[in-house]
Order: structure tokens, then C-alpha cells, then sequence
């Protein structure tokens, strides 16, 4: 069970690392221009039944952090709230719990929603020797938040983060909830207080008692648009404009917004099966005039192994073809007649009994010579897979593009078409005209010491 947990752990930290890049470049992904706080305690209330409050004596920072311990970036996560007591001796961060729920139809409750989660979370982070002298473990009535279990990490930082220099990590657990991560640190002053700072701490958060919650998606789409992005007709069409300045001056990708289109929605995550743990956010949802087709358009990262685009593409396949591992099962690739297989074996019994599909009938790989109407990429990974359950209640085909260009990130893309559309040449053709890589080559280091130099 351990290594289902470490799965789960990874992809959890992968996603939180990527939202946690694309965060630092966009300032703030909230609308709203007032208090922070407020608005996400209360996307928290309506959609996880869990209630944040300030805590008393505390600010809120309007910012969101990344942090991990030491320098252990791979292991980062990605916190949505700080805030800071008045005497600047403590600072507190709180999760984004959609790293945890980010796909919530898979059933995370079986592994997240287990105490052993959060210990395993634990040693996975500072290693197990540690555990027993720093850890405490509080259950039952002992358990303030109204959790089940919390567990309490304390620790001296052995690289200062800002002006703190100790850290007392707060792991809360309640069966059948998300567990939330939070973070405290304290100077040396506020580390004498520290009991004062958590006891406040404590009674600003808890879980609530509706027995009959349960995770659901459509619910946190909706919360979430209406909380956090409800654009006005100006807003929307600013955000496209935004994302073409960010795109060229950041990676050299030149942007055109598709005639006959407009801008939906930001930040969107998407899932071709919503019952498997693979997908990701995308920056920007265009519909179209005629209200037939949909295009997500690529989050952009720096640094990111292009790898990354080519095994999206076989898994996404998978997944939308139900073909992806369960736990009893694995998934071998075969060649059979001079073309790729994917072949699902039992692994109890060892049978080599398989299913096998032609991949070929479901995706395909460009790299032409003259790659100009395709995005001026070097390989476009392009596949078409029906949807299990129709995105938006109408969308039950969907076109996944991926993009790889050696010196700039990888874009992963998706055209999502309704049963009978037949434009899907059209919207294609509008699709490749409005990405652009450059020819010339990003240097990420020379542009790291730049950034470094302006700051000193």
C-alpha cells in the first residue's frame, strides 16, 4: 500500500509544482482585488464543508507561496493563503486544496482520506529517523479541528526561510475529507509563543459535521467560477490579450485569437476520463459563435521535460479508452505487425492474456520538415478519443494537441467537439494559426541570472 501512496503523493506534488510556477508568473489567478482570504475560506465552506477563519491578531498577506524543506524543490506544495501575526513573529500557510481533490472523481477518499496518508507524507518529507522524536500524534477527542487524528511536526529549519527560523507543520486528517497540510513558522521570539499563535490558530479552523458531504465536481466548477471569475464582458476579453503579452515576452510563443471565438474561462482543469488521475490545468477556455466547439489553450512552464508532452499523449489515449491500470493490473506495449500495442494484463495470475488496440487508429505524430502550419513546433502529438462522459453535458469528442519545440516549454492543448460537428478541420486549421513558437532558443539560465541581478 505504501508505494499507492507515494504514487498518489507524487502526482499530488507534480501538480502542485506546476500550478506553483505558472502562479509566480501571474501574479495573483484571483479576480478579486480585495481580501484573499475571505473569498477562499468561502470557496472552502460551500465546497469541502471545512471553515477557515482568520485568526485573531493575524493579516492577511494577499499572496500565495510555495515551500518545501531544505531545498527539496521536487517535494515543494503549493500554498494558496499566508498570513502573518501583527508582531510579524509568526507567519501561517494554507493549502490549496485542490492538490489533494484537483480530479475529485477518483475515488481519493480510499487513499488521501487515510490517516496513514499524512504519516507517510511525513517521512516521505524529512525521512523516517526523524519521526519519532519530532512527531505527535493527537486523536480522538485530544484531535482539535474537529479531525479525526492530527499530526504535529516540529522542527528548526536548517535554511532560514525569510526571517523564520523554526516550523511547526500541522497535518489534519478526518475520515472521508481531504487532509489539509498546514505550515507555521516562528522566529526565535515567536517560537517562546508559539503555544499563544496555535491555540488562536486552532480555533479558526475546523471540519464541519455534514455527514452526508460528499466531493463533487460540478459543484467546485461552479463555486469556483462564480467566486473567483466572474468576468465582466471587458474582463473577458482582456484575459486573451494578457495571455498573449505573458506567452511572447516569457517563451517567445506569439499568440492569435481564432475568429469567431471568445474567452470563457481561465485556469481550467480537464480530464478526458474523469474516473483516472491524469490531466491537467489549462490557461484559457475559448468558445466558439456557434457554441459547437470549445479550445483549451496550453499552460505554459518553463523547465518541464518535453518527455512529459509524448507520455501525456499515450496515457491520455489510455485513459480515454478505459484502458488505464487498475490496481490488479498492468499495461504492456507491444509491436504486432509493425504497429504499437497497448496490451492490459491481470498481475496475480500472471496471465499474458491481453487487449490490444492500434494506436495508430487514435493518435498520430507530426515532424515534417516544414512544420509552419503546426504551430512552427518540431513534433505535434495530435489524438482524437470520444469522451465517456460529454464535457458540459454536450462535448463527447475531444482533440488532444501536443506541442514540443526544442529551446521553449511544451504546450499541451485540447479541441472538444459536439456528436455530428463537422468542423473539425476548420477549428483545427484556426487552432495551429494561433500558436506560433519562435525560432529562436530560450536560455533558462542566462534569464535566471538576470532575474537574480534586478533583485540584489
Amino acid at each position: 500500500m505504501k508505494k499507492n501512496y507515494k504514487i498518489i503523493l507524487l502526482f499530488c506534488l507534480l501538480l502542485g509544482g506546476m500550478l506553483s510556477d505558472a502562479s509566480a508568473k501571474r501574479k495573483n489567478s484571483f479576480v478579486r482585488k480585495d481580501e484573499i482570504f475571505s473569498y477562499y475560506s468561502k470557496f472552502v465552506s460551500e465546497v469541502w464543508d471545512i471553515s477557515w477563519k482568520k485568526p485573531k491578531g493575524f493579516t492577511d498577506l494577499m499572496k500565495s507561496e510555495t515551500w518545501a524543506f531544505g531545498k527539496k524543490d521536487p517535494y515543494s506544495l503549493f500554498y494558496r493563503l499566508t498570513v502573518e501575526s501583527v508582531d510579524k513573529d509568526c507567519l501561517i500557510m494554507y493549502p490549496e486544496l485542490k492538490m489533494v481533490t484537483s480530479f475529485p472523481d477518483i475515488a481519493w477518499t480510499e487513499k488521501c482520506g487515510k490517516p496513514e496518508f499524512l504519516r507517510n507524507y511525513v517521512m516521505m518529507e524529512v525521512g523516517d529517523s526523524l519521526i519519532e522524536e519530532r512527531l505527535t500524534v493527537f486523536s480522538g477527542t485530544e484531535a482539535s479541528m474537529n479531525a479525526d487524528t492530527v499530526f504535529v511536526f516540529r522542527t528548526a529549519l536548517k535554511n532560514v526561510y525569510k526571517r523564520y527560523s523554526y516550523c511547526t507543520s500541522i497535518y489534519a486528517y478526518k475520515e472521508g475529507r481531504p487532509p489539509m497540510i498546514f505550515r507555521c513558522f516562528f522566529t526565535e521570539k515567536g517560537r517562546a509563543k508559539e503555544k499563544l499563535y496555535l491555540s488562536k490558530f486552532y480555533k479558526s479552523v475546523n471540519y464541519g459535521n455534514n455527514k452526508e458531504w460528499k466531493m463533487d465536481a460540478d459543484k467546485m466548477r461552479e463555486a469556483s467560477s462564480r467566486i473567483f471569475y466572474s468576468f465582466t464582458n471587458a474582463e473577458r476579453k482582456g484575459l486573451f490579450s494578457e495571455y498573449q503579452v505573458e506567452c511572447e515576452r516569457d517563451f517567445h510563443i506569439k499568440l492569435s485569437m481564432p475568429a469567431g471565438f471568445e474567452t470563457i474561462d481561465k485556469m481550467v482543469s480537464f480530464r478526458v476520463n474523469e474516473g483516472r488521475n491524469i490531466g491537467v490545468f489549462y490557461s484559457l477556455l475559448l468558445e466558439s459563435r456557434d457554441k459547437d466547439c470549445l479550445m483549451l489553450y496550453p499552460l505554459f512552464i518553463e523547465n518541464q521535460s518535453h518527455g512529459i508532452a509524448k507520455n501525456m499523449t499515450y496515457g491520455e489515449v489510455k485513459a480515454a479508452l478505459n484502458l488505464a491500470p487498475e490496481e490488479n493490473e498492468c499495461m504492456r506495449m507491444n509491436l504486432v505487425n509493425g504497429k504499437f500495442t497497448l496490451g492490459k494484463s491481470k498481475v496475480p495470475d500472471r496471465s499474458k492474456e491481453t487487449v490490444q488496440f492500434d494506436t495508430a487508429r487514435y493518435m498520430r505524430v507530426i515532424a515534417e520538415e516544414n512544420m509552419e502550419n503546426y504551430c512552427n513546433a518540431d513534433t505535434v502529438y495530435v489524438y482524437e478519443v470520444p469522451l465517456l462522459k460529454p464535457y458540459k453535458g454536450v462535448y463527447t469528442k475531444c482533440i488532444g494537441i501536443n506541442m514540443v519545440k526544442e529551446g521553449h516549454p511544451y504546450g499541451m492543448a485540447k479541441i472538444l467537439l459536439m456528436e455530428g460537428d463537422n468542423a473539425k478541420d476548420k477549428y483545427m486549421k484556426q487552432f495551429f494559426e494561433s500558436i506560433r513558437y519562435s525560432d529562436s532558443m530560450l536560455d533558462y539560465k542566462a534569464r535566471m541570472k538576470s532575474k537574480n541581478y534586478k533583485k540584489k
